[in-house]
């Protein structure tokens, strides 16, 4: 199994955390396991695809792309560049 004693939490976080069936499961086996399960309020489990798109768009705006429309990589462009 997945759960070892040397672990004391099972985290759930991000887009997927709003799964009530995955957080139910996960929930159950950490109470099987005797590990503390800790998990966000649905409202704050957001996916970051808008996030994604957004800067996609901005980067398109400001032809950071190749004719070939692949992404020229600049890990520290700022929104500001």
């Amino acid at each position: 199994m997945f759960f070892s004693k040397k672990y004391k939490c099972l985290l759930l976080s991000g887009g997927v955390a709003s799964n009530f069936y995955l957080r139910k499961s996960l929930k159950n086996y950490s109470y099987i396991f005797n590990v503390r399960f800790c998990t966000q309020p649905i409202k704050y489990c957001t996916d970051n695809g808008a996030m994604i798109s957004f800067l996609g768009c901005f980067y398109f705006n400001k032809n950071v792309f190749d004719k070939n429309f692949s992404i020229i990589v600049k890990p520290n462009i700022g929104f500001n560049s």
